[in-house]
């Protein structure tokens, strides 16, 4: 079995920043998802399918947002750390 070379600094800071810029356009959506759903709400008590609508795109947009934030944060790192799992993974 042939092992693979380690992948260089640009090579993970390539990956880092795909990650990112996947991320965004998902958190973007998930956020476009929320305002179009909570657009939709009346100022009175929402129809209980409304209420299971706004809580999956609520969850949907929290963890969008929470993988955004650690890819952020992998790449912030990258500048001065190298991140193993991706070092290995060239």
């Amino acid at each position: 079995m042939k092992c693979k070379p380690p992948a260089t600094d640009q090579q993970i800071r390539s990956v880092l920043l795909q990650d990112v810029l996947e991320l965004t356009v998902r958190t973007n959506e998930a956020s476009n998802e929320f305002d179009e759903i909570m657009s939709q709400v009346p100022s009175g008590s929402a129809h209980p399918d409304g209420v299971q609508r706004m809580k999956t795109a609520s969850v949907k947009l929290s963890t969008a947002r929470s993988e955004l934030m650690k890819a952020h944060c992998r790449l912030d790192e990258q500048s001065g750390v190298v991140l193993e799992d991706l070092k290995r993974s060239g």
